[in-house]
């Protein structure tokens, strides 16, 4: 490969989060902000606001009232909470890109839905990771994969079609020197978005080698297996199987809710 783009590619420029969002994130973790500093800021972002509310009315969060605004969700959810429903509705708009890679970026948003679906539903069966955390780390997991069809869409497009779970680290490796892994690690420390996402991002291929939040990448591992398995937003993979991760006897009311739950987040991301 043209030594050229492969410097390209380690040095890409990380395209930038959406600024509303990250102006949420600092909100939060500044002790003095109110509820109403929160709520006054989104409101001036009007297409996330409603992002926000469709999914925190999904049945993921399980409330027996619908939340009819933003200043409610943030007295219900908690600001950490809503947080991670602002930066999960803004990060649709990364996965927009140019005709050559619409398809393939097209494929890894439904992919990463179809995770950050099942992650969160995993994560409502414990009390070791909150749902919004699974969602988002589900939906980032593999955002490092932007960066490659930015740089090199069609080296990398090539690799996707032969790659699999077990084998797509070390292809990209051997291919380009990094993974995408490692680029989405540099995204999610240039957003300034909180620290567990770098690790569901950085090992979801390796869960036991997480640093400080094992159960969390845990979680995002099995529901990046399940979601192929399950052909959510993409083909399953029968050549997948991450021994970490897999679950041969996935639970078929775990499906069927996932399935559900995954076409109604799907309208409410991106309409």
């Amino acid at each position: 490969m043209n030594g050229t783009l492969i410097d390209q590619l380690h040095n890409a420029e990380i395209k930038p989060f959406p600024t509303a969002a990250l102006k949420i994130v600092e909100m939060v973790k500044d002790p003095s902000t109110r509820p109403s500093d929160i709520t006054q800021q989104i409101s001036f972002e009007p297409s996330i606001a409603v992002r926000v509310l469709r999914v925190a009315n999904s049945p993921l969060y399980g409330f027996s009232r619908k939340i009819g605004s933003i200043d409610q969700a943030v007295v219900v959810l908690g600001n950490n909470a809503v947080r991670d429903l602002v930066v999960t509705a803004a990060a649709a708009d990364l996965f927009e890109g140019d005709s050559e890679t619409a398809a393939g970026r097209e494929g890894l948003w439904l992919h990463s839905l179809g995770c950050a679906t099942v992650a969160a539903l995993l994560a409502a069966d414990t009390t070791d990771v909150p749902v919004n955390e699974a969602f988002l780390a589900g939906m980032l997991h593999d955002v490092g994969k932007l960066i490659f069809y930015d740089v090199v869409p069609s080296e990398y497009t090539q690799i996707e079609t032969v790659a699999n779970a077990d084998s797509i680290i070390a292809m990209e490796s051997d291919r380009f020197g990094i993974t995408h892994q490692e680029i989405g690690e540099r995204c999610i420390e240039e957003w300034g978005l909180p620290d567990v996402l770098c690790d569901a991002v950085s090992f979801h291929h390796a869960p036991d080698d997480a640093l400080c939040a094992p159960k969390l990448v845990e979680i995002v591992a099995r529901a990046n297996y399940l979601a192929r398995e399950w052909q959510l937003g993409g083909d399953a993979d029968s050549t997948e199987h991450d021994s970490d991760a897999a679950a041969s006897d996935a639970d078929a009311e775990l499906k069927m809710r996932a399935m559900s739950e995954f076409e109604q987040l799907r309208k409410a991301c991106k309409s």
